[in-house]
Parts: structure tokens; C-alpha cells; sequence
């Protein structure tokens, strides 16, 4: 990736997460910190204490300051859960979308007779060989999904998971509407969910940024369940404190 002009800024709930205006040659965080997609906090703490060591101008010297910056801007945001799942499911893994040519040459109803020429390109860009009738069904759903997700309204995102769950009913095996489900869902923190559909994606596709996702999801998955079991236990030893001194 060429150097680019990198503004950097992560929007969550309870904190704004804020880069700065620098030169990056890469604008993958992870790679910045020199870490996997699935590497725990602990992982990253260690690898920002490294890395400062390493590359601090005050240090090493003021031709590693930008270094520094991209450094100090990538933990910034991973070191945050929420933070970190803004960039994983909005930066890290964008929504699929069909190719511009094909936007705008795609019927607006179902018409396959009219457009044979055109399902035959779409044929090769969506997976699967179903009948002509059932892939232009498919794009238009798939469009619209699309449509629906670039608003902010959370009825307007229900709406595009509604419509590729019905591209999937035309083709099970699409794997561009299940991607775009799993990150649909990670982005409503319902992980479980968004862990079935990246594994089936990664069943029919190989991709090396899902395989790491997938990672990270099971161990949050897993972090979160072993949370919960043990504030359970700890409300009910608190229950059971309270019965006695009742008693």
C-alpha cells in the first residue's frame, strides 16, 4: 500500500478514540503493532511496551517520530474493546459490495429475460450457478441490503440483514452475503451470531483477515461466558450471606 495521508478517528459509545495527521505506509493496526488479529490485551500491552522501547524518539532519535505516532494511534484504539470492535467491523473488515459497473447496470425489478447478458457477468461475480431468475433475485436483494446499511438508523440495518438472510435463501452458499451478515451482527455485539456466519463463509472461502476474526470472536466468546459465570457465582455467594445473616 502506497504511503497515504492517514486521519484517524474511532467514534464508540462512551469515547472518541483520536489519531493524528500522519504519513503511514500501512494503515492496518495490527500490523502496525506487529501483532495477530486475535492477540489478547495482554498481547497488545506487551507489544506497545516493546515497540516504545524500540522506536521512541527520545530514544532512538526524531527520524522515528511518525513511527511513533502510528504506534501510540494503533494502541490507542486497540488497547479499548469497543474501540477495537469499531475497527474491526467497520475498517478492518468493510462491508462487501458488488462492483460499481454492475450497480448500475442491475435491473430495479426481476425481468432475467431483458438482462441475460448482464446476469451472465453477475453469474461469475456472485458464487454459485443457480438459474438465471434466481441470481438477478439474488443481486437485487443483495443491492438493496447494501442500500439499506448505508444509513445510521438501526430499523434500516435490520432491514439489510432481513434482505441478505433472503439472498441466502436463494443461494446458502453466497458468500458475500454471509460475510457481510457476520459483520452486520458483530456490529450489534451479537458475536455469536456473527461467529456462525464467518465460519461458514470461511468454509466456502479462504481469508486470512476472517480466519483471525473468527479467533477473536471465540476467545471473547469465551472471556464473556467465564465473566458471566463468575459474576453469578459471586451474586449468589453474596445471597447466600445476606440468607444466613437473616437467619
Amino acid at each position: 500500500m502506497g504511503i497515504i495521508l492517514n486521519i484517524r478517528f474511532i467514534i464508540t459509545k462512551n469515547r472518541v478514540a483520536w489519531g493524528v495527521m500522519t504519513m503511514v505506509k500501512d494503515t492496518n493496526l495490527y500490523t502496525i503493532m506487529e501483532l495477530p488479529i486475535y492477540a489478547s490485551l495482554d498481547d497488545i500491552h506487551e507489544a506497545y511496551r516493546k515497540l516504545a522501547k524500540e522506536y521512541h524518539p527520545d530514544l532512538k532519535g526524531k527520524d522515528l517520530e511518525d513511527k511513533m505516532i502510528n504506534i501510540n494511534n494503533a494502541y490507542r484504539i486497540l488497547k479499548s474493546n469497543e474501540s477495537r470492535d469499531e475497527y474491526n467491523f467497520n475498517e478492518l473488515l468493510p462491508l462487501k459490495k458488488l462492483p460499481q459497473e454492475l450497480y448500475e447496470k442491475l435491473p430495479t425489478k426481476i425481468t432475467p429475460r431483458k438482462n441475460r447478458p448482464l446476469m451472465q457477468t453477475v453469474i461469475k461475480k456472485i458464487t454459485g450457478k443457480p438459474t438465471l431468475y434466481t441470481m438477478t433475485a439474488l443481486a437485487i436483494r443483495f443491492k438493496t441490503a447494501i442500500m439499506y446499511t448505508k444509513s445510521t438508523n438501526p430499523v434500516h440495518q435490520e432491514m439489510a440483514i432481513e434482505e441478505l438472510k433472503k439472498a441466502l435463501k436463494l443461494d446458502p452458499n453466497h458468500t458475500d452475503s454471509l460475510y457481510n451478515l457476520g459483520v452486520l451482527y458483530c456490529r450489534k455485539g451479537e458475536l455469536t451470531v456473527g461467529l456462525s456466519y464467518f465460519k461458514k463463509f470461511i468454509s466456502i472461502e479462504k481469508d486470512e483477515k476472517v480466519a483471525g476474526i473468527i479467533r477473536y470472536l471465540e476467545e471473547k466468546i469465551k472471556n464473556n461466558k467465564d465473566r458471566r459465570e463468575t459474576q453469578k457465582l459471586k451474586l449468589n455467594e453474596i445471597a447466600e450471606k445476606e440468607k444466613l445473616s437473616v437467619n
